[in-house]
């Protein structure tokens, strides 16, 4: 599951390189979001590794749309930053669909239809839209605190420790597979629960406290 935090160390480099060490300004990160934009396709047009690793064509989409949601979240008049938004969400898909699409096949994890994946990767958008327009603004429950909190120590474990809860329950104890998703999602929630409570809000001010003092 770790895989993503690679994809994210790669992007939070290149956006500290080209746009936060020279200055952080409007014209610098839209200049960044469309340099990185045309690499990204002449580095999958390439084939060349190096610059594949560096770039992300499949992947760089997803955070120049974030920037670009960001921009509207400032202002949402900002034509420019709509405009890159529409482009990152018409790539997402295009890498989407060449990545994750499989044909009709016996196996049943292997079919994926392209629209869904369309329908995915268009619904992540709009999710983070609604946020950046204020649209969510007023869900406010309490709960949602915790839920937030929950989502990286979740993110964490739910995979790898997940498939040994389903295994266990599922083929070991022949528990029902609707009852085996929801014992796992609670346990791993649970799980997740402990990890922040013990470990994040027990360590983390520390972990501040000291990389704070070493700057």
């Amino acid at each position: 599951v770790c895989w993503t935090l690679w994809a994210e160390v790669r992007f939070y480099a290149l956006f500290a390189l080209c746009v936060v060490l020279p200055g952080v300004n409007r014209r610098r990160v839209v200049l960044f979001c469309a340099v990185w934009t045309l690499a990204a396709a002449l580095a999958q047009a390439s084939d060349e590794p190096f610059l594949d690793v560096l770039l992300m064509p499949q992947y760089a989409p997803y955070f120049i749309g974030g920037i670009g949601l960001y921009l509207v979240h400032r202002d949402r008049r900002d034509a420019l930053a709509w405009g890159i938004v529409g482009v990152s969400w018409l790539l997402g898909q295009h890498h989407a669909v060449a990545e994750l699409w499989r044909p009709d096949s016996p196996d049943a994890f292997s079919y994926r239809s392209s629209a869904v994946i369309i329908l995915i990767v268009t619904v992540g958008f709009a999710a983070v839209a609604a946020v950046a327009l204020g649209a969510l603004n007023r869900i406010d429950w309490p709960w949602l605190t915790v839920a937030g909190a929950l989502t990286y120590p979740f993110y964490l474990v739910h995979e790898h420790l997940g498939w040994v809860v389903v295994g266990w329950l599922h083929r070991g104890l022949g528990v029902p597979s609707w009852a085996t998703f929801l014992l796992t999602l609670a346990a791993m929630l649970a799980l997740a629960w402990l990890l922040h409570r013990f470990v994040e809000q027990r360590f983390t001010p520390l972990l501040r406290n000291a990389l704070t003092k070493g700057l």
